[in-house]
């Protein structure tokens, strides 16, 4: 039996900090509003470019200083995003690749001719003849040339070659420089005027956080809104129970785009030029991409800055994801010429110093597929029903409004006093209740009593059988029953299956969602990433360069961790890299902090070391792309016998020395401190104190606090099955497997297109306090070269186009 029982049993309801290795302001935002987006999931075909992102924006966040050696490779422990997060990141905006700017609104104003701290004015209202807001206007674009000849080289392509088939653009050289400035202040007033305008008439909820601004939510208990900071940073769910639903059998192209430029016209929210795209590779993605003076507006990893609107099957706007933030005209930035960047990205030693590119970033691939569909559960109105999930409980920001609560995105309501009390949210519930619709046929959850769930949140895979009327999930397993399948499920279809499993005779898969299809954020990035404008107008100081290392020069007893990652390219081939993440301590700063091993008589066994303190001998080598290898002589283990162990145990937040730690207790008694924890105390726990906690690790030989050895943490998560432990693989010294959607070198690079466009930071979270940081936030201009290389892959490169003494 699965029935639950009337009260509930008892919950922990200590609060747990489960992001410690993001940024203060980021943390905070992070817990606060993780209560309410326990179980959301977020439409598919958004969620891997998401995934892509955060990686992405993950990797950029400044990382903690680490105080020893043996804390320096490995400074935070390993974490599983799951669904939950994945929408949590979604909401808060940490990986957007959805964006839009709005210039302040104001009469025009002369622009000075040079850049000062007197020449801020107001983005200028369009002259009579420019592009009209509601129309897609010409860009400026090359002019096709014949191809210049074959064999030309760069540093940025090693091993391949460039051709050029394309003029130099003439544009003028000295476009504005812009800058982000604070929206106003979001309150409750504008809320609602933005939630009517929109068409949402519902009432104001708050989640809690203030790190990257406040965030509230208006629900009317369909639609919803999230907004971001400012009432003009937001996400917009017009069926919010159903926004992670959605098939492919969507309306034609011109269809998609007519209902999306409809629906955003008739809500005053196309006041700016812009140009509408679509892509097959994101079906039912309607992109409004910003132009400014133009110019297209870009943020890099081939994203223009846009508004994006999902339309969904029946031709009616699904989601909506919209920021405008705006801006002012600093003045005219002289830049340098098209024909100067591209000699530079050929030459290299302009845009190239010993970390790798500056002020160059390199996109290939960048091309977003998906071809996911996604069936959510309906349930029937008026009979009883049993729901497994997530509660989701958020405070209203009126006076006398109770608060939103939902379960799996369902208004929950009936009698909830008992609920809110325990407030188990975060927690796998298990609800007895049924649903119920008003006259207007929007839907609410009437809970009869509830408990925290018997059964296991799970995920499932197989293919989709049917007998007769009954529908089946076979696994390698089992055969699952799936009642109230969608008739639209195909037969044979490959699917991921939500749900919990009920034994029984067949057993059955009780399920929230049905999922098939795959995703592709394609290609990859890189570069050092734009250089600081300088528009002070001060001749700054000339800067400490830290020099190239020389060709043949030697390196004696070199410490770091030496790491291998194995691409392997679509075409079967693979490459081996081998690196060396030099200690922290090392006195050769014009090595860099990683140098990469080429090959040499002494590099052979060292993938043995992966990831623990090894001293290489050697000499200095270039490699193709200009940068400073070393050629290895021979290695040995800084610590001969060290080796990467699996500790499982429970820990203890305890106080030693005057300092709060995790104490780890084995299942043989032994006890530990982790390292982790002396630099962020219980913020690195994973699990709650009581759970079994696997950690892999290193005990370095003398390594101790307070009496106890130290572990240094590679990795940690809860231990679910004693099948796990049977099978478990250590993880932290295998070599890393990237499979490449770009080509592997020595092919040919195509340049067909350069255009020069107007490149923004990424603006998560902005809309108020911009200022606050003290540092200037510019939209700057930046050549674009696109291309493809001869297998098809298109190339997006970057390059900052500011002139030198404008750059810090």
């Amino acid at each position: 039996m699965k029935t639950p029982v009337e009260n509930p049993l008892p919950s922990d309801d200590s609060t747990h900090d489960e992001f410690p290795d993001l940024p203060e302001e980021d943390r905070e935002l992070m817990n606060a509003l993780r209560q309410s987006v326990q179980e959301v999931q977020p439409d598919a075909r958004f969620a891997a470019q998401l995934e892509e992102e955060l990686h992405q924006t993950r990797a950029a966040l400044p990382q903690p200083v680490q105080t020893s050696r043996a804390g320096r490779f490995f400074g935070s422990t390993a974490r599983t995003i799951g669904w939950g997060l994945a929408i949590l990141l979604l909401m808060l905006g940490l990986g957007w690749s959805i964006q839009n700017l709005r210039p302040v609104a104001s009469a025009p104003a002369a622009v000075p001719s040079t850049i000062g701290p007197t020449s801020v004015q107001s983005y200028p209202t369009p002259t009579q003849g420019a592009t009209s807001p509601t129309t897609s206007p010409e860009l400026p674009k090359s002019t096709p040339a014949s191809s210049t000849p074959a064999g030309l080289s760069s540093p940025f392509f090693p091993g391949d070659t460039l051709v050029l088939q394309s003029n130099f653009p003439e544009v003028p050289l000295n476009p504005t420089v812009y800058q982000l400035v604070s929206g106003p202040k979001l309150t409750i007033d504008n809320i609602l005027a933005k939630a009517h305008q929109l068409g949402v008439d519902g009432h104001v909820y708050k989640a809690n956080g203030e790190g990257n601004g406040p965030v509230f939510v208006v629900s009317d208990g369909l639609q919803r809104i999230l907004f971001l900071g400012s009432a003009d940073t937001f996400f917009y769910d017009s069926n919010y129970i159903t926004a992670a639903a959605g098939t492919l059998a969507l309306p034609a192209v011109d269809v998609q785009t007519a209902t999306a430029e409809t629906w955003l016209k008739a809500r005053n929210l196309l006041d700016f030029p812009y140009k509408v795209t679509t892509d097959p590779g994101q079906p039912g993605l309607v992109q409004f991409e910003r132009i400014l003076d133009g110019f297209p507006m870009r943020y890099g990893q081939n994203r223009p800055v846009s508004i994006r609107v999902s339309i969904d099957e029946h031709a009616k706007v699904k989601r909506v994801e919209f920021v405008s933030v705006p801006v002012q005209a600093v003045g005219p930035l002289p830049i340098r010429s098209a024909a100067q960047a591209w000699d530079d990205l050929v030459n290299g030693p302009s845009l190239l110093n010993n970390n790798g590119p500056d002020s160059v970033e390199i996109t290939r691939g960048g091309v977003f597929t998906s071809n996911v569909q996604t069936w959510g559960r309906t349930y029937p109105l008026g009979k009883p029903i049993e729901m497994f999930g997530y509660l989701s409980v958020l405070p209203a920001a009126e006076a006398g409004v109770p608060p939103e609560i939902t379960f799996n995105n369902y208004p929950l309501t009936g009698d909830t006093s008992n609920l809110l009390q325990v407030n188990p949210v975060g927690q796998f519930l298990q609800i007895l209740g049924t649903m119920d619709s008003d006259a207007t046929g929007k839907l609410s959850f009437r809970m009869n009593g509830w408990q925290t769930s018997a059964f296991s949140d799970d995920n499932q895979e197989g293919t989709i059988e049917r007998d007769g009327t009954k529908a089946y999930l076979n696994t390698a397993a089992k055969r699952l029953l799936l009642a109230d399948l969608p008739g639209d499920v195909p037969t044979g279809l490959h699917v991921s299956v939500r749900g919990v499993v009920i034994d029984g005779n067949p057993p059955e898969l009780d399920w929230m969602y049905v999922q098939t299809g795959a995703t592709s954020s394609g290609g990859g990035g890189g570069g050092g990433g734009f250089h600081e404008l300088n528009l002070t107008g001060a001749v700054l100081p000339t800067p400490t360069i830290v020099p190239f290392p020389k060709e043949g020069e030697r390196v004696d007893g070199l410490i770091g961790y030496p790491t291998m990652i194995i691409h392997q390219f679509q075409n079967g081939t693979h490459v081996v890299e081998y690196n060396i993440a030099l200690d922290y301590s090392n006195s050769q700063p014009e090595l860099g902090h990683v140098l990469t091993l080429a090959s040499g008589s002494g590099l052979a066994g060292i993938e043995n070391y992966l990831k623990l303190p090894v001293k290489v001998w050697g000499q200095i080598t270039f490699l193709q792309n200009g940068k400073p290898g070393l050629s290895v002589e021979r290695f040995e283990p800084e610590y001969p016998g060290l080796h990467y162990q699996l500790f499982v145990g429970k820990y203890e937040i305890v106080n030693l020395d005057n300092q709060t730690v995790l104490r780890f207790v084995t299942q043989d008694n032994q006890v530990y401190v982790l390292k982790s924890s002396l630099q962020y105390g219980a913020a690195v726990a994973v699990g709650r104190p009581g759970d079994l906690i696997l950690v892999e690790g290193l005990a370095y030989p003398g390594d101790t606090f307070a009496g106890y050895p130290l572990i240094t943490e590679a990795g940690s998560s809860v231990v679910t099955s004693n099948e796990e432990l049977n099978h478990y693989k250590i993880a932290a010294a295998q070599p890393e497997i990237i499979t490449e959607t770009t080509p592997p070198p020595g092919l040919q690079l195509v340049i067909k297109d350069i255009e020069l466009v107007y490149y923004t930071p990424d603006l998560r979270g902005v809309g108020q306090n911009i200022e606050a940081s003290g540092v200037p936030m510019y939209i700057q201009p930046a050549w674009r070269f696109s291309g493809t290389y001869s297998d098809g892959t298109p190339v997006e490169i970057l390059v900052q186009a500011a002139a030198s003494q404008f750059l810090k």
